[in-house]
């Protein structure tokens, strides 16, 4: 690993020629096809693209640094204004009344969310990370195919548990730590989403990613599509809380079901139930359903 990747600081300060040069490094030492280096959505830092030719996924270099994981202050107060807005669900009118929030959703189950969220996604604290990479998107059934060629024709790649464990004693990848998934989820932000504090819009949700004009529109500051959007799991066991978990970026380990981040897509069409709690950056459940895969690589170093 170079030092320019340890920090985001470092990888801008390495300058547009040495960037070049890390990437094809990092690169050629995992057998990877380097695409080149661009500003993603409404991101402010350069971030390297590479290609696994045989199944045609695209990860995105993204250099280490510390973030605050977890939900924040900022954003609990953020929550409960989306509650008090006009036509809001703790508002008269309800959701769908003029001046708020279609989809902001029943008023008791975002309580219950807010409250439940100070056991499941506190306490904040500081993570630092090695740099890592991680794919554009959810493999696609596609995609998944080259390892799992019996899969059925869905229009998404959903697995099992059983496929699951299948595909990670396959493939050359693995699971992104829950820390590495929020990091990348956020971009950089501390908004409920990389898009804002506001409730996300139903229709900007994506679960299939062949159209590019759709793509370019809602990737976030590290060119992640679909965030949020669908029920990923990760490397972690889950457990109710951040007491006494890793700060390095590493995967907790133990007894218990993996960690799901997202999932907002599998409650489509909303209702109006608060589904769109689902695509907070900070949400997390433990897997109990089919899930999606967004494979991770370390960098080597």
């Amino acid at each position: 690993m170079t030092d320019e990747l340890a920090s985001v600081v470092g990888w801008l300060q390495a300058g547009a020629v040495r960037r070049v040069e890390i990437l094809d490094g990092v690169a050629a030492r995992l057998g990877l096809t380097p695409i080149g280096i661009a500003v993603h959505g409404c991101g402010a830092v350069p971030i390297g693209s590479v290609r696994h030719e045989p199944s045609g996924m695209v990860f995105r270099l993204l250099p280490g640094g510390a973030f605050q994981m977890g939900l924040s202050d900022g954003e609990r107060r953020a929550q409960e204004a989306i509650l008090a807005e006009p036509g809001g669900p703790g508002a008269p009118g309800g959701p769908g009344a003029p001046g708020g929030p279609a989809a902001s959703g029943d008023p008791d189950i975002v309580r219950a969310f807010l409250a439940e969220s100070l056991r499941t996604l506190r306490p904040v604290r500081e993570v630092r990370l090695r740099p890592f990479l991680i794919a554009c998107h959810p493999l696609t059934t596609r995609q998944l195919r080259y390892w799992l060629p019996g899969l059925g024709p869905y229009d998404a790649g959903y697995l099992d548990d059983k496929q699951v464990d299948e595909l990670c004693g396959l493939w050359p990848f693995r699971l992104p730590t829950e820390a590495e998934w929020e990091y990348a989820a956020r971009a950089g932000t501390r908004t409920l989403t990389y898009r804002g504090d506001g409730v996300p819009d139903e229709h900007r949700l994506l679960t299939r990613f062949e159209d590019e004009a759709a793509n370019i529109r809602e990737e976030n500051g590290f060119g992640l599509l679909g965030v949020g959007s669908m029920a990923e799991v990760c490397a972690d066991v889950y457990v109710a809380g951040y007491a006494g978990a890793p700060v390095d970026g590493s995967a907790r380990t133990g007894d218990g079901p993996p960690v799901v981040r997202g999932g907002a897509a599998d409650l489509r069409p909303w209702q109006g139930y608060a589904e769109w709690l689902s695509m907070i950056s900070a949400e997390r459940q433990p897997r109990g359903y089919d899930v999606v895969v967004r494979p991770a690589l370390s960098v080597p170093g």
